[in-house]
């Protein structure tokens, strides 16, 4: 199995684009896998079709992120204060 790129700045977050860091385009992997400069153009393409979502999505996780990152600090025992902060993340 090949490890997916990090972020070291952000540990445990995997890059979703860095041209120096993206799987499809590292020759060396693609040698390995015995892929195609076409299965590497769809892939891209299919990258790119979807980064503006990955792009958004990523935003809003750190956002939900850092708003789960307050909870702890604030006062423990407000339950009902919790689960709404979390219920309001996960219904989005």
């Amino acid at each position: 199995m090949i490890p997916a790129p990090v972020d070291d700045a952000n540990p445990g977050r995997i890059l979703v684009r860095n041209d120096a860091t993206a799987w499809w385009t590292n020759t060396m992997l693609l040698t390995r896998l015995g892929s195609s400069d076409d299965q590497k153009a769809k892939i891209d393409r299919t990258f790119e079709s979807h980064k503006q979502n990955l792009t958004a999505s990523m935003d809003q996780l750190e956002k939900d992120e850092a708003q789960l990152d307050k909870l702890p600090a604030a006062d423990t025992r407000d339950h009902a204060r919790h689960r709404r902060a979390v219920t309001s993340i996960v219904r989005g």
